[in-house]
């Protein structure tokens, strides 16, 4: 009997021990989900314009899961390079759900990063990679940032709109107005054609600055508005740009600088040390581009030769001073004579060009007559622009009594 008790003991014991350590197993905690990044890279990378700002790029991610699956997404957070490392990120998109599952290495997914329209400038960015739970969003299940990863560290970026290259392929000027024919315009069309590389497109417009000619700067004259280009397409426009300054009659030269919509860097330029076509521009006011009228303001009896005191002259000269209405002007003169009983003139000579200014009475032309038969004589003057064939003005003894008998004789008459 005390053997039975024995057996029964132990087998008791056994039990004991069996289902306490069944009880120990059932209680070790279960281990929770967990997402890792398995590798994250950059692909598929933009940069038109070749100046290693990048327009796009494919960020490639694979996520494991350690067991079970999990629906989550992706936000992507930016801010301005930041080598301190303190500054807050701002959210630049979030994904779609999608759902993690496994440790393979054949899920693969991407998401497509480029700035938004006008938003940022170019330069470089740090970028934030989170992974967060869709039925969560509170629940960060994995993070990149350029804190801890490198390639998220100082991302040279710029907006799609301006990686492309664009260029002044020509600039003129064209319909000029110029009534007076002094070859100074008071009106004038600046013409540009402008193209791009893309093939796609691209927002752009022009600042427009001025200078007299032989100054050192610049003076921004107008903003253009902004218009669309298309590959190198013959489609040249322009602006009238009197419409914008009155500028006093010189020469003046034009600076273009090209840029795309919503930006104020310059992507190309021409000037006068560029294109002739923008240099020494001769432009005038409206109210100056009217026929320069001429006007004698008076003429007069001079140095007058009388050897034999009869009031008849071997010699006089006469001086006149022509006038005219604005500016300046190169004219000539054609010089006729007659005796005042007749109606007919002679051409007597023709002068050689001379300058006048203004009212000026410091540009007054004198011309001989001597060696007259005796007798009274009159005199006309018609006056011409040169280069021109045209009688501007005629002045003669009507119009001046010192043109009107002027009492001539010859030289071998005018003795004592």
């Amino acid at each position: 009997m005390k053997t039975d008790h024995k057996y029964s003991f132990l087998i008791f014991l056994f039990l004991l021990l069996l289902f306490s350590r069944c009880g120990n197993e059932a209680s070790e905690p279960i281990p929770p989900q967990k997402v890792t990044i398995a590798d994250i890279w950059i692909g598929n990378v933009t940069d038109y314009d070749g100046d290693n700002y990048v327009s796009f790029f494919n960020l490639y991610f694979d996520l494991n899961i350690n067991k079970g699956s999990k629906e989550a997404f992706v936000l992507m957070g930016i801010r301005f390079y930041d080598e301190a490392d303190t500054a807050t990120y701002f959210e630049l998109f979030s994904t779609e759900s999608f759902t993690i599952e496994g440790n393979t290495d054949d899920d693969v997914l991407y998401i497509g990063v480029e700035l938004p329209s006008n938003d940022y400038p170019a330069t470089g960015y740090d970028l934030l990679f989170l992974v967060l739970d869709s039925n969560n969003p509170e629940s960060r299940l994995a993070e990149m940032s350029a804190t801890n990863q490198e390639i998220f560290s100082n991302v040279p970026l710029e907006p799609a709109e301006i990686d492309n290259n664009i260029w002044i392929f020509d600039t003129w000027f064209d319909d000029e107005v110029d009534i007076d024919g002094d070859g100074y315009n008071s009106e004038a069309w600046l013409v540009f054609d402008v193209d791009e590389a893309s093939g796609s497109g691209a927002e752009v417009y022009l600042d427009i600055s001025y200078r007299e000619s032989g100054a050192t700067s610049f003076i921004p004259l107008v903003r253009t508005e902004t218009f669309t280009v298309i590959e190198e397409a013959d489609d040249p426009r322009g602006i009238r740009i009197t419409d914008y300054y009155d500028f006093n009659i010189g020469s003046y030269d034009f600076r273009i600088d090209l840029k795309f919509a919503g930006y104020n860097i310059v992507e190309d330029w021409e000037d006068a040390s560029t294109d002739a076509d923008l240099s020494g521009v001769q432009l005038e006011l409206s109210s100056e581009d009217i026929p320069q009228e001429l006007s004698v303001w008076n003429a007069w009896r001079s140095a007058v030769v009388d050897n034999d005191l009869d009031s008849y002259y071997s010699s006089v000269v006469i001086t006149i001073d022509i006038d005219v209405s604005y500016g300046e002007a190169d004219v000539y003169m054609r010089v006729y004579y007659k005796p005042s009983t007749e109606s007919t003139y002679t051409f007597g000579a023709e002068t050689q060009p001379f300058h006048i200014t203004g009212n000026s009475s410091n540009d007054d032309q004198s011309i001989e007559f001597w060696d007259f038969p005796f007798g009274l004589w009159d005199l006309k003057f018609e006056i011409l622009f040169v280069g021109s064939g045209n009688v501007e003005l005629t002045y003669d003894d009507t119009n001046d009594f010192d043109l009107n008998d002027v009492p001539l004789e010859t030289v071998s008459e005018d003795t004592p």
